[in-house]
């Protein structure tokens, strides 16, 4: 009887941390929420709380700024528009052995990252100006770098 009594009183306050729990969870998701509607720019991303960087979901950073927002949109453009519809055959053809149409895809996506203008943030910062008259966006720093590491 003893044991059945303490078991209860744990499973009591099982129920009621659990219970604080989600409602802490619902009171964060909800504050994520009003952050985020009254950001500067848009979110994007999958909207994963803790899934997504920060600035994904525009949960307050210093250093995002328009330049970023700009720079993600031309590297998700060039990302949709010229990787993703090649990615499929080109796995494909690498687990098949052929390595000579893998290299074709290599070297157009070299040729199509140059002038788009992408290619210069593989490096990362500074942005290599004496190699390449592609223009950095504005205010070049590591964290274009990172949104062009996320986004490829």
């Amino acid at each position: 009887h003893f044991v059945s009594s303490v078991a209860k009183k744990q499973l009591a306050l099982l129920i009621e941390l659990q219970g604080n729990a989600r409602s802490r969870y619902l009171q964060d998701t909800s504050k994520m929420s009003a952050i985020a509607s009254s950001s500067r720019y848009q979110a994007f991303g999958d909207g994963v709380p803790l899934g997504d960087p920060g600035w994904y979901q525009n949960l307050g950073t210093p250093y995002y700024n328009e330049s970023h927002v700009k720079w993600r949109a031309k590297v998700r453009e060039f990302v949709d528009t010229k990787v993703m519809p090649i990615a499929g055959d080109w796995d494909k053809q690498g687990s098949l052995g052929n390595h000579a149409k893998c290299k074709e895809y290599l070297q157009r996506l070299y040729k199509d990252c140059a002038q788009a203008g992408v290619l210069p943030a593989a490096v990362g910062a500074p942005w290599p100006c004496k190699f390449t008259d592609s223009p950095p966006p504005e205010g070049y720093d590591y964290f274009h770098e990172l949104i062009n590491m996320d986004e490829f």
